[in-house]
């Protein structure tokens, strides 16, 4: 029966799989079940009646026979047998803890699931909240005694030493209450940095990332920027009377430099000439600092023998893109200056030679890569300055008083190239810069951003377009067909980017005047412009939904410590009726002993308030420092002031009331009835 019920079964797998069914008859199965329906019974049955035979007839006839004659019980504790529950709870955490670093962390990077790893990170930081707010809970009796110091003034500190008793007598339900109260604090205030930390970051990597109020982008190097034009139209805006300026300063920024035509490839080392790594060469004008989000321009390194200006939106920041070109090629490097020397035009060994030198005349060689090199003193005393990134102190092991040596590769004729190379001085190292993707982690050193004036850009693109020039020669056209087909090729860098800065507050109709007045000189479909401002607007409903719920979470929060602050308040007092009646007996007036309960309840809040916003405060940071240790963005910390003002104030309202109202009924009564518990 049951193999014909199999015949569907693989007629369907068969199906599935696009094989052909095999209804082949299964011997061994037939065999195996025939056999276990034989043996198992026997075997099931041979155990159970020798257990309930015994040795005996009496015990075999007797039908209330069990297999044990008799019953004993011990009782032994777990920690006798070396079980200790707190043991197995942290050892199970530890393996727990293991599996979770060894194991699910590496799987999370495996696969590249940063939103699990991001929740690991998270777990951890909620496990640390709870354990400082455990830690927190041993320094709670002495902090009290350090508030009740500080509450009680004058005739109020003959109260001390009772407060304190009545404090340590009820330390066992105190404690769970400052433990829930800790938590709850520490946990509003981590929670609210998290969720302002995520709804900031949104906005400033979103700020970042485009650079600057506006952007034109032009993505595709055929279909630059219509520079000429634009410049026309921005200066104007910026000639106009300052009641009516919108436009406070722009700039352009080039494409990379390889993704120009003429030009193979960019690669930078240092004078050891290893590592290598490719870098991306933007040329950016003199007043870019001045028209992105300087905030977010961070500097690690600069040289100091420069005298830089201050940026005109930041004057606690040097311009240092400005002095590019207000101070080119006058740096001298430590290498360059003879020991003990009286002078700084001393120019140090060539150490740019390679197995090949050749000279302009040999660029139309049929070589099919080879070096075009300077002689040395021109090397040193006619080089590039740049901005470069800080991956590059590890990525290739250099300072600012370090040279580089930067290689453009280009072509020459079909099948060669030529490479320039070119001494480089690095004017600062940059962690971050709007607009580009600036990094401090060395393995961002391929591939990253490397800035340079105008000037600079086009100089060495210029040197490509002579290598072509000779190329076009050598490939047998005419001069004048040489120059017909070089005037394809620019006299200025193609634009790939155009920020500008408009003035604070800027409305939306004023930024659409100067969005319409670029738009005029835009001819393709593929450059776009982009608002910031009107940008981070539709950003919004995700960050008010984000605060929205923080806020419900909180507020709930809130309200089961209420509840549960005047539960135990009330309790303290009501259950301790008694001890109201004594201190009444020995001689105390009833406001006398409200007060104490007041004082006692104010201490616990108080004392579980600093140590709740202190663990906040400590998980908080770390998060905030984990966040930016990947963003590298600025540090940035917001305390949730409203939130925690209102739990403050609901606390000690609640301290206040719960202990006074509850209080006030027993005051009513009689002090022998009181002792009695009427």
């Amino acid at each position: 029966f049951s193999y014909v019920l199999i015949f569907p079964i693989i007629y369907l797998i068969s199906a599935y799989a696009s094989t052909p069914p095999d209804y082949s008859f299964a011997y061994r199965a037939i065999l195996l079940g025939v056999i276990l329906g034989l043996t198992m019974p026997l075997l099931s049955n041979i155990i159970p009646i020798k257990r309930a035979l015994s040795k005996t007839l009496r015990d075999s006839l007797d039908v209330y026979h069990s297999v044990s004659s008799e019953v004993t019980v011990r009782m032994v504790k777990l920690e006798t047998l070396g079980l200790d529950l707190w043991q197995i709870i942290s050892a199970i955490v530890m393996v727990f803890i293991g599996f979770t670093v060894y194991y699910v962390i590496p799987y999370t990077f495996v696969f590249a699931n940063i939103s699990l790893f991001l929740t690991i990170l998270n777990t951890i930081l909620l496990g640390m909240l709870f354990g400082a707010s455990i830690l927190a809970a041993v320094f709670q009796p002495i902090c009290e005694r350090l508030v009740l110091k500080l509450l009680l003034w004058g005739n109020e500190r003959l109260l001390t030493e009772l407060i304190k008793k009545s404090l340590a007598g009820h330390r066992v339900r105190n404690r769970k209450t400052a433990l829930m109260f800790t938590t709850c604090i520490a946990f509003i205030i981590f929670s609210g940095a998290m969720f302002t930390l995520q709804n900031k970051a949104l906005v400033d990597n979103l700020r970042a990332s485009i650079g600057s109020d506006l952007m034109v982008l032009a993505p595709i190097p055929n279909s630059p920027l219509d520079e000429e034009n634009m410049r026309i139209f921005l200066e104007d805006q910026l000639q106009k009377p300052a009641d009516e300026r919108i436009l406070v300063s722009y700039s352009f920024v080039t494409f990379p430099m390889w993704a120009l035509s003429e030009v193979n490839s960019n690669w930078m080392t240092n004078l050891a000439q290893f590592p290598w790594h490719t870098q991306s060469v933007f040329g950016v004008d003199e007043d870019f600092l001045n028209t992105i989000y300087s905030e977010f321009f961070i500097v690690s390194e600069k040289d100091k023998s420069i005298d830089y200006d201050p940026l005109k939106t930041d004057s606690s920041k040097d311009d240092i893109i400005k002095s590019l070109y207000d101070d080119p090629g006058v740096v001298v490097l430590p290498l360059e200056i003879e020991v003990g020397g009286k002078h700084h035009n001393y120019v140090p060994p060539n150490v740019l030679t390679g197995p090949i030198q050749l000279t302009e005349s040999a660029l139309s060689t049929s070589t099919s890569s080879y070096y075009y090199y300077r002689n040395n003193n021109e090397t040193y005393t006619n080089y590039l300055d740049g901005i470069t990134s800080e991956s590059l102190r590890y990525g290739l092991y250099s300072t600012t008083k370090d040279p580089l040596m930067i290689e453009i590769s280009t072509t020459n004729l079909e099948g060669s190239h030529v490479d320039f190379r070119y001494l480089l001085k690095s004017r600062a190292m940059i962690t971050k810069a709007p607009g580009f993707f600036f990094s401090s982690y060395r393995q961002t050193a391929i591939g990253a951003p490397l800035l340079v004036s105008m000037d600079s850009f086009q100089y060495l693109v210029s040197k490509a377009y002579e290598v072509k020039r000779l190329g076009l020669l050598e490939s047998g056209f005419s001069p004048n067909e040489t120059e017909s087909k070089m005037a394809q090729f620019p006299s200025t860098p193609k634009k790939n980017r155009l920020l500008m800065k408009c003035i604070p507050d800027a409305t939306l109709r004023q930024r659409e005047i100067l969005i319409n007045g670029v738009r005029n000189f835009i001819t393709d479909d593929f450059t776009i412009i982009i608002d910031t401002t009107q940008l981070m607007g539709t950003t919004s409903v995700a960050t008010q939904i984000l605060i929205l719920f923080f806020n419900v979470v909180s507020i709930v929060a809130i309200i089961l410590c209420f509840f549960v602050l005047w539960l135990s308040f009330t309790a303290n007092i009501n259950e301790n009726s008694w001890e109201f009646g004594v201190l009444r007996a020995i001689g105390l007036n009833s406001g006398q002993v409200i007060r104490v309960y007041i004082y006692e309840a104010l201490s616990i809040i108080l004392s579980a308030l600093i140590l709740g916003v202190l663990s906040g405060l400590l998980i908080s940071i770390t998060l905030t420092l984990q966040f930016n240790l990947f963003t590298e963005m600025p540090f940035s910390f917001d305390f949730p002031y409203i939130l925690f003002f209102s739990v403050v104030a609901m606390s000690i309202g609640t301290a206040v009331l719960g202990s006074y109202l509850a209080s006030r009924s027993i005051k009513k009564k009689e002090i022998a009835h009181v002792l009695k518990g009427a």
